[in-house]
């Protein structure tokens, strides 16, 4: 699946980006194999974060999650919708990628419906990606 160019990002503030890059780091580490569509989904979340990631440094990925826990619910969804559609960058979703996205869900009090209803935007988006390209290349 081709990565989003816009999935709200840009509405993190800087701390939160760095954060967000923590948790998108471990997720494309998460199966043990990092495969150049994951790389591609987070490099162009990367250009749509800008130049405040640019002193970016790894952090503590638990501790992400336990700062995210304590933000908004819209920041907390913004990570939510990147990072499911990071985990589906490759087409594939991996059992500890799924562990890892429940863990979050979990640990933030996500909704089975709030889940549902991200799992189909990102879906949405990639349909109406796929019917853009066919469109333009007929």
């Amino acid at each position: 699946m081709e990565g989003t160019d816009i999935m709200f990002l840009e509405l993190l503030s800087k701390s939160e980006k760095h954060q967000f890059l923590d948790l998108a780091f471990h997720m494309t580490r998460a199966d043990g194999n990092v495969v150049d569509s994951e790389s591609l989904s987070v490099q162009r979340k990367i250009v749509e974060m800008g130049d405040e990631i640019k002193d970016y440094a790894p952090g503590d990925f638990d501790k992400a999650v336990a700062n995210f826990t304590n933000s908004t619910k819209m920041v907390q969804r913004i990570v939510l919708l990147n990072l499911i559609e990071l985990s589906l960058s490759d087409d594939f979703y991996h059992a500890e990628e799924h562990s890892f996205i429940e863990m979050i869900l979990d640990e933030w009090e996500v909704t089975p419906k709030m889940k549902s209803s991200l799992v189909k935007l990102v879906y949405m988006e990639k349909d109406l990606r796929e019917k853009a390209k066919i469109i333009l290349s007929e």
